[in-house]
């Protein structure tokens, strides 16, 4: 099922960021960046090659890989993100280790990129 960039803005909106009407809309898509470390755009595109390529997990749901992408962004303990996600630790740390290994067979990042920066780095 493919999703678009607007669903899962209101999917995050509803789950983990808790819009607020009387903010504009700049400032609520700021917290959503702030929140998942992308737009909403770049969810979409994540969650669309994932059933593209076929390897979603049996359900393995659109709220999923937002947990995924909180978890990946603000590293904080899982009793703080089980909080912030609704649901509880457990549970989290199931569907957010099987997101990050979606994300990891995505090939996302080429290897060139990640020597080019290793180089400029080391």
């Amino acid at each position: 099922m493919r999703i678009t960039s607007k669903a899962v803005r209101q999917l995050a909106e509803q789950d983990i960021i808790h819009r607020s009407p009387a903010l504009s809309r700049s400032i609520n898509r700021r917290r959503f960046r702030a929140n998942l470390g992308c737009s909403s755009r770049v969810c979409s595109y994540v969650w669309n090659r994932i059933v593209a390529k076929g390897i979603l997990p049996k359900g393995f749901l659109p709220t999923h890989l937002l947990w995924t992408l909180v978890f990946l962004k603000l590293y904080c303990c899982e009793t703080i993100l089980a909080i912030l996600c609704g649901c509880d630790e457990k549970t989290l740390r199931k569907w957010v280790w099987k997101g990050v290994d979606l994300l990891g067979q995505l090939n996302l990042v080429s290897q060139n990129v990640w020597d080019a920066h290793h180089q400029t780095i080391c």
